[in-house]
């Protein structure tokens, strides 16, 4: 089969033959269709997470997300059988032609689904439903403003965001503006000219380090911040290390005398820590299977498919943020 390897942090992904393994009696086979990739697989390569460095040592499979057909069960399998199709959420291992994972990590699709569109759910649904349900309390009908919108987490935010609330967006230029809109945003601003205005807001969503003190200033009374990225502070080559660095050094503090006093909540949460062993988890997996059973779910972001061999090419455009919505890897 082929694998998607990290051998060396910060250098150049590689599809490498590699040894198909048995699965045990409670696990799944799956010929994987497609694969998603998101900003998280960017800090993956450049190793910035301490779990990976401590949890999964060099080389190894990244990869969170991804579509497929089961092709075999382990004996004690009950939920699943050959031929199912199926999208699965996960750790690591998804950036390979076959992958083996737990019943609980997989999800159960009609048999007639686009594996594309199937493959840009899984990691931008579960972020997006996370910080818009189990994070703070959102009020129905909240000014919400979502940055990065035009990206896989930002569209999703805005697409779910948009069903109850009015969501406000940011976008990083003018041509990014009519896709923003098409998924629900009733307001969309280009950064320079929101940061001209002075509009205030129930609940901000951040995927950067930059700017937050900025941001936490546009909270009405008893707003909630939540930062789910950061960015800004990933390289994107040797010219941009010095970016990174000043946008750190640049970091805003929280100061808890003034969100005690304003009543203001700034949370920050990684989905890399959204596990099967945490309640949470199966609160956003049951919204999406009741969303799922009704046909609701989001529909309307952009997917950009690449071949495996263009997997670097994929990652460089995106951690450029010159793609919208979102990118998928074909196998």
């Amino acid at each position: 089969m082929k694998s998607i390897i990290l051998s060396k942090y910060r250098s150049d992904l590689v599809v490498t033959e590699t040894e198909s393994r048995k699965i045990d009696k409670n696990e799944i086979r799956i010929k994987t269709a497609y694969a998603g990739l998101s900003f998280t697989d960017r800090i993956i390569q450049q190793g910035l997470y301490k779990y990976q460095r401590q949890q999964m040592p060099l080389p190894y499979v990244p990869g969170f997300e991804a579509s497929g057909t089961v092709t075999e069960v382990g004996k004690n399998v009950t939920e699943f059988e050959v031929g199912d199709k199926v999208i699965v959420l996960q750790r690591s291992g998804c950036l390979s032609s076959e992958i083996i994972s737990k019943p609980v990590n997989v999800i159960k699709l009609l048999p007639n689904v686009d594996m594309a569109w199937a493959a840009s759910l899984p990691v931008n649904f579960f972020t997006a439903a996370h910080a818009l349900e189990n994070i703070v309390k959102i009020f129905p009908k909240s000014d919400i403003l979502v940055t990065s919108a035009a990206g896989g987490v930002g569209g999703m935010l805005t697409q779910l965001g948009s069903k109850e609330h009015n969501v406000t967006c940011l976008v990083g230029n003018e041509t990014k503006k009519e896709y923003v809109r098409k998924l629900g945003a009733s307001e969309v601003y280009t950064y320079d000219k929101f940061f001209r205005s002075d509009s205030v807001y129930d609940v901000i969503f951040v995927s950067s380090g930059k700017d937050l003190n900025k941001y936490q200033s546009r909270l009405k009374k008893n707003g909630k911040m939540i930062l789910y990225g950061f960015h800004s502070l990933v390289p994107r080559g040797l010219k941009s290390l010095f970016g990174v660095v000043s946008n750190y050094l640049k970091l805003s503090s929280v100061k808890p005398f003034n969100l005690v006093y304003e009543n203001k909540t700034v949370s920050g949460f990684n989905i890399i820590h959204l596990t099967p062993d945490s309640n949470e988890f199966h609160s956003v997996k049951k919204t999406f299977l009741e969303l799922l059973e009704i046909d609701s779910l989001p529909k309307n972001h952009k997917i950009t498919e690449y071949d495996l061999i263009n997997v670097n090419q994929a990652l460089e455009e995106l951690a450029a943020g010159a793609t919208e919505g979102k990118i998928v890897i074909k196998f």
